[in-house]
């Protein structure tokens, strides 16, 4: 597995921001192999302060930082060891090893001996870390998500991913925890925000991997991932259609960002989808909108196609599917293969017509019993309210219910039987 997908090895870790926990006896090994090149603690301290020049530092360590390094700081009673720069970690490995070929050995090793890690001092740990990390569809989808309903953090601001479905939440914990290992989820959830917050270190990591702007708010699929294989590009498209799709009588992705729309049209024609469209929702100044809005449509000839894939995806990466829009997905696919023929109009009011003589049903409801498009089922309503068969009784969650006129019942039982390929 490990041949198959490319790897993050912790020494390609942002470097200058991640701090190590290290186990006990390889941290003592590291830093008495470093003390032994210099004539202390206050000279290692130097050397040290010398080379953070290189990483965008200015540090100011002195014998007492190596010693809290080494033996840990007693605090209240209790002697706790400090967490480690992972770019101090590595000048030492080169001031033990001169030979590159030992040096990386040494680095493999101190890989193994990671125990912990986070984003500077104050950050998240991480810890029980999968290390090294494996850029697999499912790391790839990550990148996706935050550019959905993800925030990538920064200053002043924390990284998060705002998603109000608890399924969707719970499936990209998954993901995190499939990728980086095990760690302590921060959630916020109110009637007003439903929250993930990401430790940082995850989504700098994603940064200098995909080499991406940090400041470019109008981010766009990496050319890397465009170049990948089908699989990876998959996982990336259905990551970002459980942010920003609507499955349901069509399959559009809406976003302000055009560009970022174009790359997922070029990954659905590079998938094999056909009739895929995108075009302008809605301008600058249409609502409350401030900028245009573009929508990408997916033809529902290419239902049957995305579940094959997303089986087939879902066995080697199970996170890896639409989560809760799966079920409307299913839903065209079986509403496609028991279609209508022309003519049989007046049998699909009858089954409607039957099923509103027991009880009320908004829209949605009746799309879920009939497995009729919304757009069909409010024609027919339309027509039947025409004609008096039907009524609306009042509304629940802002939609209307429906119920057929009692003094036309007698209709409904003159109806003929149901066709065959409608479901009991």
């Amino acid at each position: 597995m490990d041949e198959k997908y490319d790897l993050i090895h912790i020494w390609d870790f942002p470097q200058k921001s991640t701090y190590l926990f290290l186990h006990n006896d390889f941290r003592m090994t590291l830093l008495d192999g470093a003390l032994s090149r210099k004539r202390g603690m206050e000279d290692l301290a130097v050397f040290l302060n010398k080379k953070s020049v290189k990483y965008g530092k200015k540090t100011s360590y002195g014998g007492s930082n190596v010693c809290d390094w080494k033996h840990g700081r007693k605090i209240k009673g209790e002697r706790k060891v400090h967490w480690m720069p992972l770019w101090a970690a590595l000048e030492l490995s080169r001031l033990i090893h001169k030979n590159k070929k030992a040096e990386r050995n040494f680095l493999s090793l101190m890989e193994k001996n990671v125990l912990g890690y986070k984003e500077y001092e104050s950050g998240k740990p991480i810890l029980s870390p999968i290390l090294p990390v494996k850029v697999t569809p499912e790391f790839d989808s990550l990148l996706f998500h935050l550019m959905g309903d993800g925030c990538w953090g920064g200053k002043g601001k924390l990284a998060s991913y705002r998603q109000i479905d608890a399924q969707n939440r719970e499936n990209f914990y998954k993901k995190l925890k499939n990728i980086f290992g095990h760690f302590e989820l921060n959630r916020y959830e109110s009637e007003e925000e439903w929250k993930i917050c990401i430790p940082s270190i995850f989504v700098r990591l994603i940064e200098k991997h995909y080499s991406l702007n940090t400041k470019n708010s109008r981010r766009q699929v990496p050319q890397s991932i465009m170049e990948k294989g089908s699989m990876f590009k998959l996982a990336g498209l259905l990551a970002f259609m459980v942010d920003e799709a609507h499955v349901g009588d069509s399959i559009e992705i809406y976003a302000s960002n055009r560009p970022l729309l174009k790359s997922l049209r070029s990954i659905c024609c590079g998938l094999g989808y056909t009739g895929v469209k995108l075009d302008l929702k809605a301008r600058a100044g249409y609502r409350r909108h401030k900028i245009n809005h573009y929508r990408l449509r997916i033809s529902l000839n290419n239902v049957e196609k995305m579940l094959g894939h997303i089986q087939c995806i879902s066995k080697e990466f199970p996170t890896c599917t639409l989560c809760s829009k799966q079920r409307y997905l299913e839903l065209l696919a079986r509403r496609r293969q028991l279609r209508r023929k022309k003519g049989q109009d007046a049998a699909t009011k009858q089954e409607i017509l039957r099923k509103l003589s027991d009880a009320e049903f908004e829209v949605k409801d009746l799309k879920k019993e009939l497995l009729i498009g919304g757009q069909t089922i409010r024609g027919h309503l339309a027509d039947l309210e025409h004609k008096n068969l039907v009524q609306k009784t009042g509304k629940k969650n802002g939609a209307f219910l429906w119920r057929a006129v009692k003094n036309q019942k007698s209709l409904s039982e003159q109806a003929p039987s149901l066709p065959s390929y409608i479901p009991s």
